[in-house]
């Protein structure tokens, strides 16, 4: 899944990995039914941007379905002027 920054804090760096896997628990009639428009990974900025910094990440999903990022957390690296 795609990772979505919460807050601008973010610029000038890049999130790595920029995908990440979601595993969901759930009755399996609502867990048979997501779709990628169904959850939704967030990043959150700990601490300031900057060398060694990385974001932590939540995911929301449906009520009834319990999600989880995997990883949990993902660092930052500074954007280059390529590309």
């Amino acid at each position: 899944m795609p990772i979505t920054t919460a807050a601008s804090g973010f610029a000038g760096f890049l999130l790595s990995p920029e995908r990440v896997t979601v595993t969901m628990r759930g009755p399996e009639s609502k867990v048979n039914t997501l779709t990628r428009d169904s959850v939704r990974v967030v990043a959150h900025l700990v601490g300031k941007a900057g060398p060694g910094g990385y974001a932590r990440l939540t995911v929301t999903a449906p009520p009834g379905i319990r999600a989880r990022a995997v990883p949990d957390s993902v660092a930052l690296k500074r954007k280059t002027g390529r590309g």
